[in-house]
C-alpha cells in the first residue's frame, strides 16, 4: 500500500464518522503506522493537522445542518463534538468570519474545507483516458473553437486560495460575484437572455 493510499483510508474513515470520536491510535492502526508517524504523513500529505482536519470537517457539515436541519444551533454543536454553544461560535467564526447565527439567516454562500481525494495528487491523469474517483469520472480534453467567441459579464479579483479548491474557508468570494451578475444581468447591453452562463478563471499578474 502507498503511504498516500493509507492516509486516504483514515481520511473516509473519519468522513463516515464525523459524529463520533475519532483518535490517533485507532486512525494510525487503520494506515498500519505509528501513531506518531500517522500524524507526521497526515499533515504533510492534508496540509492539516489530524484534529484540525477533523474540525474543519465537522464544522462543514454542520454548515450544511444548519441551513437544511431545523435543530438547535447547541443541538448540532454536540453533534459534531464541541462541548457548548460558545465553543462552535468561537470555531465557526474563527473558519468563516461570522458567526452560525448569522450564517443561518442570511443567503450567504461559505467555502469549505473539502474531503481531499489523495489519489489525483498521486495518479497522473492522460489527457482524454478517463479517472474514476469518489464517484466521479474525471476526463481531460482540450478543445480548439473553430471561430473566435465573445464573451460579455462581470468581473472581478478573487482570491487565489479559493479558486484552487478546497483549501480557503470563509464566505466565498465566487458566490458573490455569482449573485452580482444576476443582479445586473439583465441591464448588460447585449447579453442574450437566454444565453450560456459561464465562469471564467484567469491566473493574473500582480
Amino acid at each position: 500500500m502507498h503511504a498516500w493510499e493509507a492516509i486516504q483510508k483514515s481520511i473516509d474513515y473519519i468522513e463516515s464518522n464525523l459524529t463520533e470520536e475519532v483518535s490517533i491510535e485507532k486512525l494510525a492502526e487503520m494506515a498500519g503506522l505509528s501513531p506518531f508517524y500517522f500524524q507526521r504523513l497526515f499533515s504533510r500529505l492534508v496540509q492539516k493537522p489530524v484534529f484540525e482536519y477533523v474540525k474543519l470537517r465537522r464544522l462543514a457539515q454542520a454548515v450544511s445542518d444548519l441551513k437544511t436541519n431545523n435543530t438547535r444551533i447547541l443541538d448540532t454543536a454536540m453533534d459534531y463534538g464541541f462541548s457548548s454553544h460558545a465553543n462552535f461560535t468561537r470555531a465557526f467564526k474563527e473558519v468563516y468570519g461570522i458567526t452560525p447565527d448569522k450564517y443561518r439567516t442570511t443567503d450567504i454562500q461559505l467555502n469549505q474545507f473539502v474531503k481531499p481525494d489523495l489519489m489525483l495528487n498521486y495518479v497522473m491523469v492522460d489527457e482524454n483516458v478517463p479517472l474514476v474517483t469518489d464517484g466521479i469520472v474525471l476526463e481531460v480534453t482540450r478543445k480548439k473553437l473553430d471561430k473566435p467567441r465573445t464573451f460579455i459579464g462581470i468581473a472581478k479579483e478573487i482570491p487565489l486560495s479559493e479558486l484552487m479548491g478546497g483549501t480557503n474557508t470563509g464566505v466565498s468570494f465566487a458566490a458573490k460575484l455569482w449573485d452580482e451578475f444576476h443582479e445586473v444581468k439583465a441591464k448588460i447591453p447585449y447579453l442574450l437572455a437566454n444565453g450560456n452562463e459561464i465562469g471564467s478563471a484567469l491566473y493574473g499578474r500582480s
